[in-house]
């Protein structure tokens, strides 16, 4: 938030909206949606550590699913040796 002013600027609003909307993509398991809003949010607000946060909440939810993948098409593949 702006420090000079005793309301956040427009800019400021707008990357809180960003943040907020993310966050309830996210709930909604919307999550290429939520990542898009989530980079709307960074650009508004580089600063923002709630929005790098709820960024790498969905990241993280993305690369367990593709693990998951991964791992059940090692299995139908015989164990491929790309999995630990």
């Amino acid at each position: 938030m702006n420090t000079h002013a005793l309301y956040p600027s427009r800019s400021e609003l707008r990357g809180i909206t960003f943040k907020n909307k993310a966050q309830i993509l996210y709930a909604l398991g919307r999550y290429d949606e939520a990542i898009l809003t989530c980079d709307q949010a960074i650009q508004l607000e580089p600063m923002s550590a709630e929005a790098w946060y709820t960024k790498s909440l969905i990241l993280g939810k993305e690369a367990q699913k593709a693990f998951a993948k991964a791992k059940e098409l090692a299995q139908k593949n015989q164990g491929a040796s790309c999995l630990p």
